[in-house]
């Protein structure tokens, strides 16, 4: 839903959804998470940033980039144009992931397109990692193992 701030309707929902998740059972009165939850993150070497293909630091390479002045959006007067900016960033991610396809992912489980980031897939198509059987897969094969 695109226009929870001018549909009252649409608004509901979106509410109703994401009190489905019952915050006030894994956030305190202050906001914080709570301790059990708190408890469950790995510590130590099993964090993801102590991994050397995650931390962003050990095994880095660079990327070949392109302008980003290139995806600037002409904006004449403020207030006069209505811009999705995540979907002009899913244009600057596809040219970044065309030019550097063994060495950058754009990682989402399913909200790429919901993010409109989905320019992406002008390039890659997605990559399913998940064991499925035969039959899901003959009938989803937009999730291929190899995207």
């Amino acid at each position: 839903m695109t226009d929870v701030a001018t549909n009252p309707a649409h608004l509901s929902v979106l509410e109703q959804w994401l009190k489905s998740y019952k915050p006030e059972e894994l956030f305190d009165e202050t906001g914080k998470l709570i301790p059990e939850l708190k408890e469950l993150a790995p510590l130590g070497h099993l964090r993801m940033s102590a991994n050397p293909v995650a931390n962003g630091g050990l095994l880095r390479k660079a990327l070949k980039m392109p302008d980003f002045r290139n995806y600037a959006v002409p904006i004449p007067k403020p207030g006069s144009v209505e811009i999705e900016t995540t979907k002009v960033l899913g244009y600057l991610l596809r040219d970044v992931m065309r030019d550097n396809m063994t060495s950058f992912r754009v990682f989402g489980p399913d909200e790429t397109a919901s993010n409109r980031l989905a320019a992406i897939y002008e390039v890659s198509k997605k990559t399913w990692l998940a064991e499925f059987c035969r039959r899901i897969w003959m009938e989803v094969s937009w999730l291929p193992m190899d995207g």
